[in-house]
This record gives structure tokens, sequence and C-alpha cells, in this order.
């Protein structure tokens, strides 16, 4: 037991390591963010890779069941993140938008002879969130209008907004 608190006590002890998202600052090319994504167009994981300092590569692959249906989903997005909003004192209130593109699958398991679909598209991401001092923490809210370009039938177009909740941890 003794063993163990002190490794816990070092553990607490270490501020944020110095490569993770650089305490207080902006992010610098080569941080990358893996964490969970909410919402559009389902659940499931979500990588961040800053580019430059106000511009990153947002990868998000899901999956999706209903009833029947299976689906897997993937969205790339280029981001260009502004300049932050207000510094909140523990974080900084940030925002971004940019242009990106969603592929989607979707496959009847049920019973019956149901055709499976893909949908392609185009989407505009714009987000808000916090971007967190002391950990190497963001967490996002973005709102995602959607353009289907593809769709089950060959050129099935049509327009859809999206809601995403992303929260990362940054090496």
């Amino acid at each position: 037991m003794p063993r163990f608190l002190l490794l816990a006590a070092l553990l607490l002890a270490l501020p944020s390591p110095a490569w993770a998202f650089r305490s207080a600052r902006s992010p610098r090319a080569g941080d990358v963010g893996l964490g969970v994504v909410l919402g559009y167009p389902a659940n499931g994981i979500t990588v961040n890779t800053y580019l430059g300092h106000d511009f990153s590569l947002q990868i998000d692959g899901t999956v999706w069941t209903r009833h029947d249906w299976l689906g897997l989903g993937a969205r790339v997005d280029f981001l260009w993140w502004m300049p932050r909003l207000a510094d909140v004192g523990w974080a900084d209130f940030v925002w971004y938008f940019g242009p990106g593109a969603n592929v989607f699958w979707y496959d009847w398991r049920g019973p019956g002879n149901v055709d499976g679909y893909t949908h392609l598209g185009a989407e505009l991401p714009v987000g808000a969130g916090l971007r967190f001092q002391k950990v190497p923490v963001d967490l996002t809210l973005e709102g995602v209008p959607v353009f289907r370009i593809l769709g089950p039938g060959g050129l099935d177009f049509d327009f859809g907004l999206g809601v995403a909740l992303n929260a990362r941890w940054y090496f």
C-alpha cells in the first residue's frame, strides 16, 4: 500500500507533459489529439492533428446501429482555428470552421432482402469549445451543415444539419 501511495503522489505531482498541448499556449504543428465523438454522424473516435498553430486535420470514425441496420462512417475536415474568443482563467474559449467530406455505409442485418447503401457528401463544420490550460484536453461542440452528393440511387442531392461533441486528449 505505501508503494501505491508513493507512486500516486509522484504521478499527481508531475505537471502535464511539456510536449502535450504546452499549457496555456496555442497548439503547435504535430500536436495530435485522440478522443471520442458523440452525435453526428454517430458515436466513435476522433483524431485531430495540428498542421500549424491555427490549422488542423480532424478525422472521425463512427459506428451506428438502429434496429437491424449497421452503419459505419468517416469524416475528414480541414479546420481553421480562429484567435481565442476569451480566456476564462482555466481554459481558452476558441472557435473554428472548415471544409470537409464524409462517407457513410449502411447495411441491413435483418430478415428479408434489403440492399445496403453508401452516402458521400461535403460538410462545413463550425464549432466552439474549451481548450484547457493545465491539461492537454479540448472539449468542442460543432454544428455541421451536410450536403449529400451521392446516395442509394447514385446522384442524390440532400441537405442536413448534424451536431457533434468532441473530447480529445493531446499527445
